[in-house]
């Protein structure tokens, strides 16, 4: 007959924690000092990485609100930017101060407009060529700023939006061209002077005790240091920690270091009680052995078993002591019989929820193509694809395309397309090309591919109206206009934000409307998929 070897319990483990702890620490209050002083050297050690810490945390984390603060100030800009009221009352020449204001007024009340001031923008003003526009408010002549530093910037850079640091006042302004609609009455800009008080007030939050500098060149944006008021009073040693951020052309450079003091007072306070608490010291770190040992003794199994395989199932409850600490792993061995209930049932709905959204995604790709195979279908009954698949080769898409301009009388040529497998959508061209020969009296096509991308460009000598290029602008721009794909075969947008849909990020759209009517969708090459 088999006989189980009854565990003996661990010594203290009749104790309760909390009576344990008041024993400990009654031990520790007259060793501490003896404590203090064995771990001088490891606290130093500690101390000389946490002013590092605190370094890189002051300057990455002041970095962070510098980026998000010139983000808000670029996505205000490019509400404005693509705001089509400001592009009319900018387009426009007044023949009076009457006829000015009455355009200005209302103009006034533009949401982008009269939201632009923010506690990130202290200034918003746009400066334009348009020779009838009155000086005041948001509005200034282009002429009154070539002198200015931030004119000179957008010249040299040759960027639509850049930021420029005023070398006078230190303020930052952002600066973008505004040709989201061609003007006729020449050029105009948006320059939002930014409010570096954002950026002073998040240094001064910080509470950092020590010198922090922002600076870009020689410009001084913020000094924790109010005796410092320029560059030249900044002396910048090998000790500081630096992060450098470009900011639109304008690299910006954040500096901190700590005022390493404290800790030596500290030590010579406390180093002479050494000897004397060395006895008590050694007491109490024998009391806390023996008391460690026996949990150790306890928990150690469970750990390893843990670590191995990942779970509890040796322990049982009622097997390790009544103390709290015993509670505690009974608690542990019922909690692991749960999750590992918990975790089968997860995993089968886990398993439930990808082959759902797998399902999904399939059945959605081929509603897309067989909408666009009907609408093909109904506009070019002669026009077949030789494959029921989602994707077919771009070779075989650009024939339809040809056989689409043919239709239409247009001219149509084609360069470096070879049969390689290339894949894109079906009819996603095409459909492309019968609207833009339809609807823009497009008269030629033509299909250029290189090793890389293949360009598409359809041309026509008429020019649309605004508000039919600002639709196709928006679809390759505002992810959220392209992200519901419609079925309803009247609208005739579908073919473009179907070819969003489905290459996303690899295809481009260029409209040009110069010379020409031109538009041009450049479709980066996707690795070919393994069969």
């Amino acid at each position: 007959m088999s006989r189980t070897k009854k565990k003996k319990a661990a010594l203290f483990s009749g104790m309760s924690v909390m009576k344990k702890f008041v024993f400990l620490d009654f031990l520790l209050l007259l060793a501490i000092a003896a404590v203090s002083a064995v771990l001088v050297a490891t606290v130093m050690s500690v101390t000389a990485k946490k002013y590092k810490q605190i370094e890189k945390t002051v300057v990455s984390s002041t970095e962070q609100m510098t980026t998000l603060g010139i983000e808000s100030a670029v996505s205000i800009a490019k509400n404005i930017y693509t705001n089509e009221p400001v592009y009319d009352f900018l387009n426009r020449k007044y023949n009076s101060s009457s006829d000015y204001f009455e355009a200005y007024y209302p103009l006034q009340q533009n949401t982008a407009l009269s939201t632009a001031d923010t506690n990130i923008v202290k200034k918003c003003t746009i400066y334009t060529s348009t020779p009838t526009i009155v000086t005041g408010g948001t509005m200034r002549m282009l002429s009154e700023a070539t002198d200015e530093e931030w004119y000179k910037d957008i010249k040299k850079y040759n960027k639509p939006t850049i930021l420029s640091i005023d070398s006078d006042d230190h303020q930052m302004m952002l600066v973008r061209r505004l040709d989201y609609t061609a003007l006729d009455t020449g050029e105009s800009y948006l320059v939002l002077i930014l409010n570096n008080a954002f950026i002073e007030d998040f240094a001064n939050a910080l509470d950092f005790d020590g010198q922090f500098y922002v600076m870009s060149g020689s410009d001084l944006i913020y000094s924790s240091d109010e005796n410092v008021k320029s560059v030249s009073d900044v002396a910048i040693t090998p000790e500081f920690q630096c992060i450098t951020h470009n900011y639109y052309s304008v690299d910006i450079d954040f500096y901190s270091y700590s005022n390493r003091s404290g800790f030596i007072a500290f030590m010579r306070e406390n180093l002479l009680l050494i000897p004397c608490l060395a006895a008590v010291l050694i007491i109490a770190l024998l009391s806390g052995l023996i008391m460690a040992k026996g949990i150790i003794r306890r928990i150690k199994p469970i750990i390893t078993e843990f670590g191995e395989t990942g779970s509890i199932k040796d322990l049982k409850k009622g097997s390790s002591g009544t103390d709290e600490i015993g509670k505690l792993l009974d608690i542990c061995a019922d909690m692991s019989e749960r999750l590992a209930l918990k975790g089968d049932e997860f995993i089968e709905s886990s398993n439930s929820l990808l082959q759902k959204s797998s399902d999904y995604n399939s059945l959605f790709a081929t509603a897309m193509r067989l909408d666009a195979e009907l609408t093909a279908a109904n506009k070019m009954p002669c026009l077949k694809a030789d494959t029921d698949e989602e994707e077919i080769p771009l070779a075989d898409e650009t024939e339809l395309v040809k056989k689409t301009a043919e239709k239409h009388g247009a001219e149509y040529s084609c360069k470096g397309v070879s049969n390689e497998n290339w894949m894109i959508p079906a009819y996603s061209l095409t459909l492309i090309a019968d609207d833009f020969f339809s609807n823009f009296s497009g008269e030629s096509a033509a299909v250029s591919v290189s090793d890389e991308a293949a360009e598409i460009t359809f041309t026509s000598s008429v020019i649309p109206r605004s508000s039919e290029t600002l639709k196709l602008h928006a679809i390759f721009e505002d992810a959220n206009v392209s992200s519901e794909y419609s079925f309803d075969r009247s609208n005739r947008f579908n073919p473009y934000i179907r070819i969003r849909h489905c290459l996303g990020s690899r295809v481009d759209m260029i409209i040009n409307e110069k010379d020409n009517f031109t538009v041009t969708f450049r479709i980066k090459k996707a690795p070919v998929k393994q069969q």
